[in-house]
């Protein structure tokens, strides 16, 4: 059950990890704006990849740019709009909300380039900063971050303790090396892998770079958990 749940996230994601351009998607005109929407049975978490715009709901009403990410809860009609001369993009996980699921009121906004950092120390080198938890609204995830690994580092190769856990871990800045089983791919920005939660199968990342960070937008399920009362 939980593998299928958080494999159409995966796909949601692969199908739109090139990121997704309001302006070019209606012909690049630069006030583009979306359809009013409504989310039934999902939410959605946009991360704003480059340009400018606003995201409405509910009268709120609040600036996108570059790493502003959005949870947007189900129910809740909006509209998101471009404001800049250039296409606003953004990558976009859609999540299924699960039976009794309460959602938030209100869309719940985070500048990921004000954030603290979380931790530097895990798994060897992951420099974090939480985006989004379960008690901030999430559905099915448990966990949205960005994990930093700075010039000629490495996280800790490791497997899985158990197999309710899930992850796609998904470059946004630098070109780096997914190490996954006895193999070694080049993962440049838009290029995601999931973790197959066999318990045997180690990965992490290696930045081989010598002058620059990588970055990446990592999401999670690590155990079930009940919906928020």
């Amino acid at each position: 059950m939980m593998r299928r749940i958080l494999a159409s996230l995966v796909l949601t994601l692969c199908a739109l990890l090139p990121p997704l351009a309001l302006a070019q998607a209606t012909g690049d005109r630069i006030d583009a704006s979306t359809k009013t929407t409504r989310l039934d049975g999902q939410q959605e978490i946009y991360f704003v990849e480059s340009g400018h715009g606003t995201a409405t709901a509910a009268g709120q009403s609040v600036d996108l740019y570059r790493n502003i990410a959005v949870l947007m809860p189900a129910n809740l009609e909006f509209t998101i709009k471009n404001t800049g001369d250039q296409p606003l993009t953004m990558y976009v996980i859609n999540e299924p909300t699960p039976p009794g699921f309460r959602p938030n009121a209100a869309m719940l906004v985070k500048d990921e380039n004000k954030l603290p950092i979380t931790s530097s120390d895990g798994l060897w080198a992951h420099i974090v900063k939480t985006l989004f938890v379960t008690a901030d609204g999430l559905g099915t995830l448990q966990s949205v971050l960005t994990v930093t690994l700075d010039p000629l580092t490495l996280g800790k190769p490791h497997i899985v303790d158990h197999d309710d856990i899930e992850e796609v871990w998904t470059a946004l800045d630098g070109t780096s090396l997914a190490f996954v089983s006895n193999q070694l791919r080049r993962q440049t920005p838009g290029m995601s892998f999931y973790h197959i939660p066999d318990n045997k199968t180690p990965h992490t990342n290696i930045n081989q770079n010598e002058d620059s960070a990588v970055k990446f937008l990592y999401f999670a399920r690590y155990h079930p958990h009940e919906p928020r009362p």
